[in-house]
């Protein structure tokens, strides 16, 4: 079941996806691109763009792919970025052409063997692979309740669908002809009224699984989601934590 084919799913995430992929960009920029853009660059699993146009900061010239129709149909525009609906694993771009691929919040859906021969494929000759995810705590900064309600409430309701987890190890790179370069993690906090965090949780796989299984509507799920969490806005907005991860790959001779 693709979680993201939905139109509705591409509304949800046009609408409730916070925008943090410029402070990925920021760690980036003095390893990959320090004295300038990259010419060619690959976002895949871009969904609606979001990541395609920050890497479009560092990469003269950027593609787009997901294997969402409705995804890339809402995906935003930019003079540097195009887009086309395909598959990780099968990626319409002539070999050893890419100066950096890149994949946010996606490399956990892919069939990794399939999805790291094309960017073996497709990587130019020391070119740059870049795998970044910003996972939500599940807690509000002043307020522990909101985080026992995560918890006891709303990942019970919504539980989190199957994924591959596996760490990419230096083992497993090293195994596909790509060295580790640098791992970064850090926090950042992001400001939420309760409308944007309900339509941010909206975006979470866990609602979009009960969604796309029939359990839930987008509807009732939103408007169960406004009702549980709106007495936790003792003011109009509060922070959240993410903890971000930036993995970065380098091709080997």
């Amino acid at each position: 079941m693709n979680l993201f084919a939905d139109p509705d799913a591409a509304v949800r995430y046009a609408r409730g996806r916070p925008y943090f992929h410029p402070l990925v960009m920021e760690r980036l920029r003095p390893i990959i691109a320090p004295v300038g853009r990259l010419s060619h660059g690959l976002d895949i699993g871009c969904g609606t763009g979001q990541s395609s146009v920050a890497l479009a900061d560092l990469v003269e010239d950027v593609l787009g792919i997901d294997s969402a129709e409705a995804m890339i149909e809402r995906a935003e525009a930019h003079p540097r970025v195009r887009y086309l609906t395909a598959a990780a694993e099968s990626v319409p771009v002539p070999d050893d052409s890419i100066d950096a691929i890149t994949t946010a919040l996606a490399f956990h859906w892919f069939d990794r063997p399939r999805f790291l021969r094309e960017v073996m494929r497709t990587l130019g000759p020391s070119g740059w692979f870049i795998n970044y995810n910003d996972g939500f705590s599940g807690e509000m900064e002043g307020n522990a309740a909101y985080g026992e309600w995560n918890r006891q409430h709303y990942v019970r309701r919504f539980p989190a669908p199957p994924r591959d987890t596996a760490p990419f190890t230096d083992d497993d790179a090293a195994a596909v002809g790509l060295a580790a370069v640098a791992r970064q993690r850090f926090a950042h906090e992001i400001s939420f009224d309760a409308p944007a965090l309900a339509d941010y949780l909206c975006t979470q796989t866990n609602v979009g699984a009960a969604i796309a299984a029939g359990r839930e509507s987008p509807t009732t799920a939103r408007h169960w989601l406004m009702a549980a969490i709106a007495p936790f806005f003792e003011r109009a907005t509060a922070q959240f934590r993410f903890y971000c991860s930036i993995d970065v790959f380098r091709r080997t001779p």
